[in-house]
């Protein structure tokens, strides 16, 4: 299912780290201003006798428009070359249905490779784990199915996520809307003082967080039944928080 993307605000209230500071005197730390629509023209450090600063925090959701899951291939044998051989040969069958089935060649990327001599019985074992990147979100289930029946013995849990473009737009949204809480927050604050905002001294960003949406794990022996249907996941929004620091001019 999918779902439309929406936006919303972390208000900047009284629990938020370092929110209701006021202070006096014309030092502050020098940061790099962030560019946002709304604020005020930044005022000279050295011309400011009074400040508040506050914080602010906003987030915003989007539906994903990548999906990233791992895929792997399992190997067993009497030596280590047998070993090497059987995990070529299934992988260059999984990569080939893979691209078959849409993804491109530089979508599907190692993760993990190891062989190694068996603890509790004669012989060696060998793992090849790929990472999946699908840029069709509605065609997961759809690329699971493949993988399984090319050979996979594996399939991790689905996560969902944003391209770059995408990411940075929807980070953008977040940092808009805690520059409006924290404005909003330095307002109560300036009206309680009997004091009035007269522009901002720095804007920093003091951190930004990305939650994908995790899929279900994916039980490949299920997958590869025969008579199971095809294998659906359900997506859901993709939440990108941003955190800032204001300091604001007043008198």
């Amino acid at each position: 299912m999918r779902r439309r993307t929406f936006l919303t605000a972390a208000a900047a209230g009284t629990a938020l780290t370092l929110a209701g500071c006021l202070s006096h005197g014309s030092e502050t730390t020098e940061r790099d201003p962030l560019s946002a629509a709304g604020i005020e023209a930044e005022v000279d450090e050295s011309n400011a006798t009074a400040t508040i600063q506050v914080a602010g925090t906003g987030t915003a959701e989007a539906e994903p428009d990548v999906a990233v899951l791992s895929v792997t291939v399992e190997e067993s044998g009497d030596d280590a070359e047998s070993v090497r051989a059987g995990l070529a040969e299934r992988t260059e069958r999984l990569r080939d249905a893979l691209t078959d089935a849409g993804v491109d060649e530089e979508d599907v990327t190692t993760r993990r490779y190891d062989i190694r001599e068996r603890r509790r019985s004669p012989g060696y074992e060998g793992i090849h784990a790929y990472e999946v990147e699908v840029e069709d979100v509605d065609a997961v289930g759809e690329v699971i199915d493949t993988a399984v029946d090319a050979g996979a013995d594996g399939v991790g849990r689905v996560s969902f996520t944003l391209s770059d473009d995408r990411r940075e737009a929807v980070r953008e949204e977040a940092l808009e809307e805690a520059v409006d809480a924290a404005r909003s927050e330095a307002e109560v604050i300036a009206s309680a003082k009997g004091v009035e905002l007269v522009g901002v001294v720095t804007v920093s960003t003091t951190g930004t967080d990305l939650r994908p949406h995790r899929g279900p794990a994916v039980a490949t022996d299920d997958v590869a039944d025969e008579a199971a249907a095809a294998t659906e996941i359900d997506e859901g929004p993709v939440s990108v928080s941003a955190q800032v620091e204001v300091v604001y001019a007043i008198e």
